[in-house]
Parts: structure tokens; sequence; C-alpha cells
């Protein structure tokens, strides 16, 4: 028997609330639907996942944020707590029959908190745009946290940014870029913490900020008023935390280390009323470690799968619409160069990029194993040997080797397009406009496809040494990858399916379901005054 260490037996504590909550008995009336409205709502919603393609955990925030623009346009305030809540239980976002009716009331003073604050700005059409987006964002992201509470996750983010806290160096040299960066150190923990081991978007990340900094979720109205007069110096603070040199430092440790605390929290959250006693078992820990990786292995293998699938089909499907809306029309009746093989390749090639990019996806070395089970037992077990890493000042490049590197960039940047383009237009007949397209999709495709690689390196902790090919592809491929994390960024703004599917689709569809319900509900009133 080994003693188990202070930090996880108070994780230990927490996961078990967090286990009593999703297993207690709900006696209270909950919001119920209708089971063959919420089939057809839940099938819209697939749907809209293929449409607007974001991670899974991102899902429901992301319904919520849709939801609350859509009745917001129209001109609702907090009463519309209670239809969005069923929208989402309808639409296979919460569970039926889970959450209390009263539950009702809490988001509507979360929305009347917002409104207010929205109230309060003045800007320019321009600006108040941009600061809208951002504020729903974060209103979304404190109703999914109120009427579905991630204790668990929480509880793991605490944990790992104190011992990250402990462990963590910051070099002296970074005090003359930042001189308050040993003040700032744990608040770039605790960023780091929540991107590598929940990969949280900033506007959640934003919103636990605003939590941890101001006690965002309990404002009173002093505090609110105080609020929200400074909100726009707010706002540009946090950016700048987020967006630090340090903290993208310190994200690369945390990403490093992550995997021993994903594990931790798959064996706690199978069972934790029971597992304090296992735990005391080295052997039965072992096992248990060794049973948790391949699990988050193969979920990982099924994640990464999905993902490929969703992320090829929303810009297939978007480069369909724009092929058949602006290019065959371009090329056919303006250009004259319209082609079947052109047209064929320009929709069948970013596809077929990223299945390639998923297939040639590596599992992590059988030694990476031995490695994780190490770092997990030294965090489960008392131990007075201390792991630290250094965070080091960042290497200063001179004048000379600066405009060096620039000009051999733009060198990388003419040949990679350059390259592309000449084979697209003198040997495959393209024209200006489709290659155009083709490269903006060959683009996306590329960043995407690197961001699942990235997290397909979630199990790995040993380093990993690239080959002097891997250092040559890497020039080249860099202003592809940098183009289309520009592109991600502006797709996620101007999502054109996503668009139209807002704008023509989901109003009229909503109504429909909800009439549908209406309908089903009436039926069944009926049905019961015949017996």
């Amino acid at each position: 028997m080994k003693e188990i260490s202070s930090g996880i037996k108070s994780l230990i504590r927490k996961y078990k609330d967090w286990y009593h909550q999703i297993n207690e008995e709900i006696k209270e009336p909950t919001i119920e639907v209708d089971e063959v409205a919420s089939k057809v709502a839940f099938f819209y919603e697939k749907v809209r996942e293929i449409v607007d393609w974001k991670e899974e955990h991102l899902l429901r925030r992301a319904a919520i944020e849709r939801i609350l623009k859509r009745r917001l346009m129209f001109g609702e305030d907090e009463k519309m707590a209670l239809p969005l809540i069923t929208e989402l239980v309808r639409g296979g976002h919460l569970p039926n029959r889970r959450i209390p009716e009263k539950k009702s009331e809490e988001i509507k003073e979360i929305i009347k908190k917002y409104l207010y604050i929205l109230k309060k700005i003045s800007l320019n059409k321009k600006e108040s745009v941009v600061f809208f987006n951002w504020l729903i964002s974060i209103m979304a992201v404190e109703i999914e946290d109120s009427l579905m509470p991630p204790l668990r996750e929480k509880a793991l983010i605490e944990y790992m940014t104190e011992v990250m806290y402990q462990r963590i160096k910051i070099d002296p040299r970074w005090l003359k870029i930042d001189p308050t960066a040993e003040e700032k150190k744990k608040i770039f923990i605790f960023l780091a913490c929540q991107k590598s081991l929940f990969n949280l978007d900033e506007a959640t990340i934003t919103y636990y900020l605003l939590e941890k900094l101001y006690s965002w979720r309990k404002l009173d109205s002093n505090q609110l008023e105080k609020i929200s007069n400074q909100i726009l110096t707010i706002k540009k603070k946090i950016e700048r935390l987020i967006k630090h040199p340090l903290e993208e430092k310190i994200l690369l440790l945390c990403e490093k280390y992550d995997t021993p605390f994903l594990l931790i929290h798959d064996i706690l959250s199978s069972n934790p009323n029971q597992i304090e006693e296992k735990l005391k078992n080295p052997q039965v820990t072992e096992n248990l470690i060794k049973e948790a990786y391949q699990i988050r292995y193969q979920k990982l293998v099924n994640s990464l799968k999905r993902a490929g699938v969703y992320a090829t089909l929303s810009i297939f499907l978007s480069k369909m619409a724009i092929a058949f809306a602006i290019e065959i029309p371009l090329d056919k009746y303006f250009l004259h160069q319209f082609s079947y093989q052109t047209l064929g390749v320009n929709i069948l090639a970013p596809p077929l990029l990223m299945a390639f990019l998923i297939l040639s996806i590596q599992p992590p070395r059988r030694s990476n194993f031995q490695k994780v089970l190490i770092e997990v037992m030294k965090l489960i077990y008392t131990n007075s040997k201390r792991d630290t890493y250094l965070v080091q000042k960042p290497f200063k490049i001179g004048v000379v080797l600066g405009v060096i590197i620039l000009a051999f960039y733009a060198f990388s940047f003419i040949f990679s397009f350059g390259l592309i383009s000449w084979i697209l237009m003198k040997k495959l007949h393209f024209s200006i406009f489709s290659t155009l397209v083709f490269l903006i999709f060959i683009s996306l495709i590329s960043f995407a496809g690197i961001k699942l690689r990235q997290r397909a390196k979630e199990l790995t902790v040993e380093e990993e040494k690239d080959s002097f090919l891997q250092t040559i592809l890497d020039i080249f491929s860099l202003p592809i990858l940098r183009v289309g994390r520009w592109l991600s960024y502006q797709w996620q703004k101007h999502n054109f399916l996503s668009a139209v599917f807002n704008a023509l689709i989901d109003m009229p569809f909503q109504t429909f379901i909800e009439f549908l319900e209406q309908l089903r509900y009436f039926i069944k009133e009926k049905k019961e005054e015949i017996k």
C-alpha cells in the first residue's frame, strides 16, 4: 500500500461531487419535449454540425450562441430563457427530462446581465458588431456553464494549474520583456492548462478568466455598473493575456505534460466512489493506467476520423456551392475555359488531401506508454522529488539574420504557391479564378489536417525528432499553413453555408418544429379525451 498524494485526494473528492450530481434523482418539474419533434430537430442539428463544423466539445456552445443571435435579432429579451433551453433539449444538446424548469430563471438573469452591458456600450457600427459577437459568445459559455456545470473539467484544470505552478520556473530575463511576468505566471499557466487539457476556445477561456479575475458570475448591481463602464478596457486586457508570448511558451510545456493529467481524469471519472482504495495498490493502479491509455487512444482515433470527415464535408459542400454558383458560370460564360476535368480536380483534390493527412497520422510508439506510466505514478503517489521546467527567454534574432529569414520565407511563399499555380494553369488548364479557389481550399484543408495531426499527439510525451526531409517540407508548407490559418479564422466568421442556413432555413425550421410539437401535444390530449 502506498500513500496517495494530497492533491489527488482533493481531486477525488471533487469528482465524487460531480458523480453524485449526475446520478442524483431529480424530484422537481423538468423541461420535457416531444420525442418525434426532438428526432426531427436532432437530425437538423447533425446537418448543422457539417455546415458549421466545430470541435465536438464546442457544439452545444455553438448552438446556444446561434440561438441567442437569432432570437436577439428578432428583438427578444431575457424572456427567451425557457424557449432557448427547450430548443437545446429538442436538438439533443441537453438531456430530456433532466433540466429543472427553475433553471430558466437562472438563465434569465444571465441574459439580463449581458443585455444590460450591451445597452451601456456606445460604438460605431463595425466596432459594435465585433463587440456584440465577443459578448454573445461569452454569454453562451456562461449559459452552458449554468445548464451543465463542468465540475470535473474545472477541478482538473485547477489541479494541473497548481502542479504546473510548482514545476514551472520563469527565466529571469523574461522580466526585461515584461516586469510583471512572475506575477502573471499563475494566470498564464491557468490559461495554458485550459487549452492543453480540453482544447477550449478563446470565448470559453475568456469567460473563465473573467470569472477568476472579476467574480463574473456573482456581480451585484454596483459591480455590474462598474464592469459595464470598464468592459472595453477589460476586453483588451483579457486579449493581451491570452496572446502574451510567455503564455504561448508555457502552453508548449503544458501540452507536452498534459497526458498524465488526462489519464487521471479518465481513471477518476469511471467511479470516483471506489477509486481511492484501488489507487492504494500500485499494481492495480498500473493496470488502471494501461486500460485508460488504451481507451483514450481509441477515442482519439475515432475523434480524429470524425473531425476529419466533418471538416472535409463542410469545406466540400462550400466548395460545391461556390463551384455551381460562381466558378462554373464564370469559367463557362465569361472566361470560356470551362472543363469537366478541371471541375473534377478542383472538387475532389481537397477531400483526397484531407484523407491522406488523416491516414498518415502515426500512433505513439510503444516506449511512450512507459514514460506516461512513470509520470502518472509520480502524480498519484507522494513524491519528495519535484520536477522543474524552465521557460527560457525567446531567442533574439539580429537585424541582418531577421532580413535573411524574412527574404527566405518570402521565397518559400512564392515558390510554394507559384509551383502549384503553374501546375494548375499550364498543365491542367485551370482558369485564374479556378486556380485561386483551388489554392484557398487547399490551404484550408492543409491547416485543418495539421491541426488534426497535432491533436494526434495528445498522448505523446516523448521528444519527437524531425528529419532533414521533414524540415525542408516544413519550410515550403509553412506559407500554405499560415494562409490556411488566416482563412480558417475568416471562414469561422463568414461561413457562407452557415449564413444561408441562418438566414433562410434556421428560423422557419424552428417555427415548424415548435408547431409540430404543439400539434403532437394537441393530438395526444384529444386522444386522451376519447378514452
